[in-house]
């Protein structure tokens, strides 16, 4: 289950559109409901907020989470670079 610590954390670099990209996640990952269909949009946010507990949600979230927090590490090592060569 996510925690309240880690909600905050996840928010910090999820911002906008997350939920897009879990839905994405998930579809890449072929987690979908026991009828095989997707999972809704207010499933998603009753896991991300701790409410209801998925292991294949949760671990969606957190790839997600992954992959943003190291685009916006590479962006700003890229943003030193260039600032950096002035």
């Amino acid at each position: 289950m996510i925690s309240k610590s880690q909600k905050e954390r996840l928010q910090k670099h999820l911002k906008k559109d997350w939920i897009q990209s879990v839905f994405i996640e998930l579809k890449r990952q072929n987690i979908t409901s026991s009828r095989g269909t997707p999972y809704r949009e207010s499933m998603i946010r009753m896991v991300f907020i701790g409410k209801i507990e998925h292991d294949g949600i949760e671990q969606a979230i957190f790839d997600v989470f992954e992959s943003r927090k190291l685009e916006f590490e590479t962006s700003e090592k890229n943003k030193e670079r260039i600032l950096s060569q002035e």
